[in-house]
């Protein structure tokens, strides 16, 4: 019996907050607006203005586009000469486990030095917390899939990887140096 008589008092209640919104949003709809309405109206007669006509376009030649009859390159597609396909092999080294210099952006490395190293010429290597690492060719640098390609006194070279965003393997072979900083 207690269960009923609260759903009936929630029933009631329900239905008076029903009924006060009603009315609350009854009274929000009335007029009280004649002065803006009659505003607008003012606004309309006076600013009515005729639309200066656009002049015709001038008639310009038509231009075909004929590099490719006269053996030029397409301007929309990337230069040949410039682009390095990459192989099957490219993409499997982009996918190599990432070796510690890899972290660092290039620009942020510096090579300090060299050594010899079981017959071999080693590159010094300072990263940008001072650390200083021995790299040797085959090994990893930079952000972009640097492999070191030669070490010689003055510089090591490298080949880096680049995706072109043109799909599956789809790199571009760019050579990049870091040079002996003195």
């Amino acid at each position: 019996m207690e269960g009923l008589r609260k759903s009936n008092c929630l029933g009631r209640v329900r239905r008076i907050v029903t009924m006060v919104s009603l009315l609350v949003l009854t009274a929000c709809g009335g007029g009280g607006h004649d002065d803006l309405a009659a505003f607008v109206k003012s606004l309309e007669k006076n600013d009515v203005r005729e639309v200066d006509k656009l002049k015709p376009l001038p008639n310009y030649p038509r231009a075909v586009y004929t590099a490719e009859v006269d053996g030029l390159r397409d301007p929309f597609r990337p230069p040949v000469s410039r682009r390095k396909a990459v192989t099957k092999a490219g993409c499997d080294r982009a996918n190599h486990a990432k070796e510690i210099l890899e972290e660092f952006a290039l620009d942020a490395l510096r090579m300090v030095g060299t050594m010899r190293k079981e017959g071999k010429l080693w590159g010094i290597v300072k990263d940008p917390n001072g650390a200083v690492h021995n790299v040797k060719i085959g090994n990893f640098v930079g952000r972009n899939n640097g492999q070191i390609r030669d070490i010689s006194e003055g510089q090591i070279v490298l080949t880096e990887l680049i995706e072109d965003g043109m799909g599956e393997c789809g790199w571009i072979e760019r050579e990049a140096s870091l040079a002996l900083n003195n």
